[in-house]
């Protein structure tokens, strides 16, 4: 069977009525989990309720949480969701979030080396601390799978270029 590492955001959506866990990783991990793949995600949640929720949603789905990490300073990461009056969305993504500060370590770095695949996005690119992680992770992964995430202003075409190398 193959097992896949996701890496990236973890966060809530929190829409006027309701939040929701979400971010791209989190939910790309939670579906490939439901099809039969062992999947782990690397992220940071905030030393928080927000990220004890987070994390026990995910674990509910059986994905290996093992590798998300939990900040003492920054917050489990919200998405602010503001819809007009054709209920047209607009995000103001909560900066900074727990998710920026993912940091390496050697238990990331096997288990993405270990890996038959490595899915990853743009988003979590938005800090030097994230990035730099997941600049060092692409090293070993034996198969990449990059999710473009363009969420203004958190990308640029450079930034794409690179991740796409």
């Amino acid at each position: 069977m193959k097992n896949i590492v996701c890496f990236g955001e973890v966060l809530w959506d929190v829409l006027p009525t309701e939040s929701i866990a979400g971010g791209a990783p989190m939910n790309v991990a939670i579906r490939l989990q439901s099809l039969g793949f062992p999947t782990k995600i690397i992220s940071q949640v905030g030393h928080d309720d927000l990220g004890k929720s987070l994390v026990s949603i995910i674990n509910e789905k059986k994905v290996d949480t093992a590798l998300i990490q939990v900040s003492e300073t920054l917050g489990t990461g919200e998405v602010l969701v503001h819809l007009d009056e054709k209920g047209s969305a607009t995000y103001d993504i909560v900066y900074p979030s727990a998710w920026d500060g993912i940091a390496l370590s050697e238990a990331n770095k096997n288990a993405v080396k270990e890996s038959d695949a490595f899915v990853f996005g743009s988003l979590a690119c938005r800090d030097a601390v994230s990035k730099n992680t997941l600049l060092e992770l692409l090293k070993v992964a034996k198969y990449k799978l990059f999710d473009i995430n363009i969420r203004p202003p958190f990308y640029s075409i450079a930034l794409l270029e690179e991740l796409m190398l």
